[in-house]
C-alpha cells in the first residue's frame, strides 16, 4: 500500500485533557475537605489513570501511523524509543529518588506517615517492574509517590509492545491489532478476576490503549469523517464535554 507522505499534526487540546487526567489522580491522592466542590471529583483517580492510557493509545499510534507512511512501510525503532526514554525516564527517575529519599527526610523533620503497603524492591521500580510487584502483594508500595508507578510502568510496557507490534504489522492490518487487543484485554481481565489477581498489568488494560488509537486510525485514514465532525456547531461540543463531567462526577459519587 502506497500512501501520500503527511506532515504530523499537534493537538492542543492535549494540554487540557492532561490536565484532566492528573487532576482526578491527584485528586485521589489528595486531603480534599468534603464541603469543597472538588471533592465529587476525588473519588475518580481510576477514571484519570484510564483516560491517560487512552490518550497515550492515541497520540502513539499517530505518531507511529506517520511514521511507517512518511518512511515507506517501515519505523526506525531506535529513534523511536529514544523519543519515548527521554520523554519519560528523567522525571520518572527524579520521583524515584525522591521515593527513596522520602522516609529519611520524613525521619529528619519527625513528621509522622503512613506505612501501610509493602516494602518497595527498588530494583523492580528502576526497571519498570512496580506493578508486578504489586499484583504478586495485592498491595501497594508504603512508599509515597510509589503507589502511583504501577500505571508509569504499564505506560513504558505499551510503549515496548506498541513499537515492536507496528514494526512488524503492515499498515492494512492494524485495524486487526486493535480489535485483537481489545478482545485479549477483556479476556484477561475475566482471568484475572477469576483468580483474584490485580489487574495492573498492560494485559489488562490494553483496551484503554487500543480504544484512543481507533480515533488515531480514523484521523490519518479516514480524513472525510474527520472534516464532518468539524462542522458540527461548537454548542454541541462544549454540551458533549460537560456532560461527560457530569458523568465522572455522577459515577464517582452514586
Amino acid at each position: 500500500m502506497n500512501f501520500t507522505k503527511k506532515g504530523r499534526v499537534h493537538f492542543h487540546t492535549f494540554d487540557s485533557l492532561r490536565f484532566l487526567s492528573f487532576l482526578l489522580v491527584f485528586l485521589r491522592h489528595s486531603p480534599v475537605p468534603e464541603d469543597s466542590f472538588l471533592y465529587y471529583f476525588s473519588k475518580q483517580g481510576g477514571i484519570g489513570v484510564s483516560f491517560f492510557f487512552v490518550l497515550s493509545g492515541f497520540l502513539i499510534t499517530y505518531i507511529l501511523i506517520l511514521e511507517k507512511i512518511n518512511n515507506n512501510g517501515t519505523i526506525p525503532l531506535k529513534k523511536f524509543f529514544m523519543r519515548r526514554i527521554l520523554r519519560i525516564w528523567p522525571l520518572y527517575y527524579v520521583m524515584v529518588l525522591f521515593a527513596i529519599c522520602t522516609p529519611f527526610i520524613l525521619d529528619f523533620f519527625n513528621i509522622s506517615y503512613s506505612n501501610e503497603g509493602y516494602q518497595p524492591n527498588w530494583l523492580l521500580t528502576l526497571t519498570f517492574l512496580e506493578n508486578y510487584m504489586a499484583m504478586y502483594t495485592n498491595q501497594l508500595p508504603n512508599v509515597s509517590p510509589i503507589t502511583v508507578i504501577w500505571s508509569l510502568c504499564i505506560e513504558e510496557h505499551f510503549y515496548i509492545f506498541w513499537g515492536l507490534a507496528f514494526y512488524f504489522i503492515s499498515l492494512k492490518n492494524i485495524p486487526k491489532l486493535l480489535l485483537g487487543s481489545i478482545v485479549f484485554s477483556f479476556i484477561m481481565q475475566m482471568v484475572y478476576e477469576k483468580l483474584q489477581i490485580p489487574t495492573l498489568d498492560l494485559f489488562t488494560n490494553i483496551h484503554y490503549f487500543a480504544f484512543g488509537a481507533i480515533p488515531a486510525y480514523i484521523f490519518v485514514f479516514r480524513e472525510d469523517l474527520i472534516q464532518k465532525l468539524e462542522t458540527v456547531s461548537a454548542v454541541y461540543k462544549y454540551s458533549y464535554a460537560f456532560l461527560v463531567l457530569a458523568f465522572i462526577v455522577f459515577i464517582g459519587n452514586s
